[in-house]
């Protein structure tokens, strides 16, 4: 799935090529469009060649988990720039801050759960 995954990542550089260095950069949502579409594929076809129900229980389980982890790192990303750039606007922040926020951020959504 990481394969297939940052081959979609790869793929979707390789096509917006022409667009030129300073045109090609994408947003990180649509990066991810790209290569969760290639890890889709690959899923799918690993599925639809599954023969026991146990296994397709197994791949399916491991897909809705990765899903779900998908989604906290994202909110944790997220949550790290609000904080960080919230912060940023009041001072210049040391290393150890920057850590210091990303440690904070990387738990909390973890919390929720």
């Amino acid at each position: 799935m990481t394969l297939a995954h940052e081959l979609g990542h790869g793929i979707h550089q390789v096509l917006s090529a022409k667009q030129g260095y300073l045109m090609a950069d994408t947003p990180l949502t649509l990066a991810e469009t790209a290569s969760i579409f290639g890890e889709m594929l690959t899923f799918q076809s690993l599925l639809s060649k599954t023969q026991s129900k146990e296994e397709r229980k197994i791949i399916l389980a491991g897909k809705v988990s990765d899903m779900l982890n998908s989604i906290m790192r994202q909110i944790s990303f997220s949550l790290f720039e609000h904080k960080f750039h919230d912060i940023r606007r009041d001072h210049e922040l040391s290393t150890e801050e920057i850590c210091d926020i990303w440690m904070e951020t990387q738990k909390k959504p973890w919390t929720l759960c």
